[in-house]
């Protein structure tokens, strides 16, 4: 990637480009409406994690997981990324916001269909969105400091900064490469239990996880034993191995691969997305309840299902040291266990505190 295309936060921009965000098209489109040309330095640090939900829920509605773009991005509670953005300010992290644009528009545009090759191969640029500037054996409070991305870090606190050490970048190898993981081999190969990277498997082959088997299959029956790669059955067609190839469809009772978004029929939460709730007064999948709604198991958005009075409600997040029960339950999603009472923790500002 060329140099160029890295973005510096204090680096002047010699253009703006206006962004138009999805809406009723579901379609997610960087718009520049002046002639930037080489100047051009993408999508700004500060709308990168909006621009990713938006690509996101473009999907998620265009695969009929959500009814709309408005709901799906109030379903999603979003997380401050202080350590992030103070490391990118620093010149620790590198943001590139050409690559996120790209990502971005790849994310909106995947299939529907998981186990084809649109949906499971990202386009390079999604590992260079944010790249880290630490060499193997440099010190890192975040993955993402690591020209490796991995941070090897010893066991902490989750509200403390743990100081690691960058693993050393290695390259994507072919098949028959040495791997640690399926991130070490390239595309159309996965990393085996003989760490070494394998191409792919084909249908009727063994398998112990969807990664392993090719484009257009997944692994079917994997368990103590292994799976067998098959292909997947899409909406309307029959399941006998009771799943289905579209995130949208649920294999039902009479094993056909039905939709389980938005209005679809149900009887129990188990025959709706994870995205939605079945309505038991109306029997059809509805939206996860928000702030100030009543609940029974789960809340979307900057809410959680408080339990404790009378009638369950959607409760906005509880703030440092108040009294918590789970993760969800606290703004900084860390609640963490206290001598008498579990408590919300602060999230660490990692980054920061080595300044």
């Amino acid at each position: 990637m060329d140099e160029a295309l890295w973005q510096q936060p204090t680096r002047e921009r010699t253009c703006e480009p206006e962004y138009r965000r999805p809406v009723k098209s579901g379609l997610f489109a960087v718009v520049l409406l002046g002639a930037c040309g080489d100047n051009h330095k993408g999508l700004p640090l500060d709308e990168v994690d909006q621009a990713r939900e938006d690509a996101e829920c473009s999907r998620l509605v265009r695969c009929g997981l959500f009814e709309d773009a408005t709901t799906c991005t109030t379903y999603f509670r979003p997380r401050a990324q202080d350590s992030r953005n103070a490391a990118v300010a620093a010149g620790s992290l590198r943001y590139n916001g050409v690559a996120a644009e790209r990502c971005f528009a790849w994310i909106e545009g995947s299939s529907c269909d998981a186990t084809s090759s649109s949906a499971r191969v990202a386009p390079r640029e999604c590992d260079q969105i944010f790249v880290g500037n630490a060499a193997g054996g440099g010190t890192c409070f975040m993955h993402s400091e690591c020209e490796s991305g991995v941070c090897d870090q010893p066991a902490c606190a989750r509200d403390t900064c743990c100081e690691g050490v960058c693993a050393p970048a290695q390259k994507r190898g072919a098949a028959a490469s040495a791997c640690t993981d399926d991130q070490d081999c390239t595309p159309g190969t996965y990393c085996n239990s003989d760490k070494s990277c394998h191409a792919l498997e084909a249908a009727g082959q063994p398998c112990l996880q969807d990664a392993q088997c090719g484009y257009q299959l997944a692994c079917v029956g994997a368990g103590i034993d292994p799976g067998t790669c098959r292909p997947l059955p899409l909406l309307g067609d029959a399941c006998p191995y009771l799943r289905c190839a579209e995130i949208g469809a649920l294999c039902n009772a009479a094993q056909l691969c039905v939709p389980s978004g938005p209005g679809a029929p149900c009887s129990s939460d188990a025959q709706c997305s994870f995205y939605g709730l079945c309505d038991p007064a109306r029997e059809i999948c509805g939206p996860v309840p928000t702030l100030g709604q009543s609940c029974s198991t789960r809340c979307a958005g900057e809410s959680w299902c408080d339990r404790g009075g009378s009638s369950p409600v959607c409760a906005a997040p509880l703030g440092a040291m108040a009294d918590c029960t789970t993760d969800e339950s606290c703004e900084s999603r860390l609640c963490e266990e206290g001598p008498i009472f579990d408590f919300c923790a602060a999230e660490p500002l990692c980054y920061e505190a080595r300044l």
